[in-house]
C-alpha cells in the first residue's frame, strides 16, 4: 500500500468520523487504503482507542475534534520544517 499525504488522510479521516462515531481499525484501513501503522499514526493525533467498555478496540474522535467546534493540528514536516495548518469545520 502507498501511504497518501497526510492533509489527504486526515481529510479522508474526518469523513468517515461525520458517517459514525467509532470505528475499528480494520474497517477504516479498508476505507482509506492506508497502512496500518501509518494509519494509526494519523488516527492517534485526532482519536482515541477505546482499550475497555462497550465500544473495545473502536477509535473515536477526540471531544476537540466533536461536533460544531474547530480542531487545529500543526505538523512540522521534513527538516525544512515546512508548518501545515488543518481546521475542520463541521
Amino acid at each position: 500500500m502507498t501511504r497518501m499525504p497526510r492533509n489527504q488522510l486526515l481529510d479522508a479521516l474526518f469523513a468517515l468520523f461525520r458517517e459514525r462515531e467509532q470505528w475499528p481499525i480494520k474497517l477504516l484501513r479498508e476505507k482509506t487504503q492506508q497502512p496500518e501503522v501509518y494509519l494509526k499514526e494519523v488516527l492517534s493525533e485526532i482519536a482515541t482507542l477505546h482499550r475497555s467498555g462497550e465500544f473495545n478496540g473502536t477509535w473515536e474522535l477526540m471531544p476537540s475534534f466533536k461536533g460544531d467546534g474547530v480542531g487545529l493540528i500543526v505538523v512540522v514536516m521534513g527538516c525544512n520544517e515546512l508548518t501545515s495548518l488543518l481546521f475542520m469545520h463541521r
